[in-house]
């Protein structure tokens, strides 16, 4: 009897999702980094990633409007821009929300990212019952230390 063959599936890890992830996963000297976008989805959220200092030089933007047609994001310089305009720049968003106020804001940021061939990471801090959106890679937890640990797993930290 020949050996089984497990097959990695596109939704078992990051490594595994596409060619392009090959970029920033294989270790070789002309291998890029990451350009990612930090989004909280609310107040707390925007916090929690402002105090990782492995981002420190990055900024951090927070959702200013959470119209379908009209998702406007903010840094903490003040600037003010509409996500369609921002994603082109980066090629990873990682999102984060403390409660479910702003969840359905999600959708619309995922839809975007997708549209643009960008992946989207998003930390739940919170246990709040609902239906949410569903959006790839959804990490579930109350542990905020999650944040610092996913930044060093998807290679997005200051270098």
């Amino acid at each position: 009897m020949g050996k089984t063959v497990q097959p990695t599936l596109l939704h078992s890890c990051a490594k595994a999702s596409s060619a392009s992830e090959l970029l920033f996963r294989v270790q070789y000297p002309n291998s890029r980094h990451r350009r990612a976008l930090f989004l909280g989805l609310d107040d707390a959220a925007t916090d929690l990633i402002r105090s990782q200092p492995a981002i420190a030089s990055q900024p951090v933007y927070r959702l200013a409007a959470d119209a379908p047609n009209q998702l406007t994001l903010s840094d903490e310089r003040g600037y003010v821009g509409h996500l369609e305009a921002l994603i082109s720049a980066h090629d990873l968003v990682l999102m984060v929300s403390t409660n479910a106020s702003k969840d359905q804001a999600a959708a619309g940021i995922y839809d975007t990212a997708r549209s643009h061939n960008i992946m989207v990471n998003w930390i739940i801090l919170h246990q709040q019952p609902g239906r949410r959106p569903q959006v790839a890679n959804q990490i579930f937890t109350k542990d905020p230390d999650i944040i610092a640990t996913t930044i060093d797993a998807l290679r997005i930290g200051d270098l």
